[in-house]
C-alpha cells in the first residue's frame, strides 16, 4: 500500500476500548481480569485499614 501524495488520509481513531477489544479478540482477556481482581484483593486490606481508622476518629476525641 503507498500513500499518495495530496490524498486525504483516514483518521486513526481510538476509543477507550480499544485495548479491551483487542484483549477479547486474542483471548487474553482473563488474564487481564485476573490481574485487576488480583490487584484489588492485594489493595482491600489497606482500603479497610483505611475505612476503619477514619471510622474510629471519632472516639477518641472526647478528652
Amino acid at each position: 500500500m503507498t500513500v499518495l501524495e495530496g490524498q486525504p488520509q483516514p483518521v486513526q481513531r481510538v476509543s477507550l476500548g480499544a485495548g479491551w477489544r483487542r484483549a477479547w479478540r486474542t483471548g487474553d482477556w482473563w488474564r487481564h481480569l485476573g490481574l485487576g481482581g488480583f490487584l484489588f484483593f492485594m489493595f482491600l486490606p489497606f482500603i479497610i485499614t483505611i475505612i476503619i481508622s477514619f471510622k474510629d476518629i471519632p472516639q477518641f476525641d472526647h478528652y
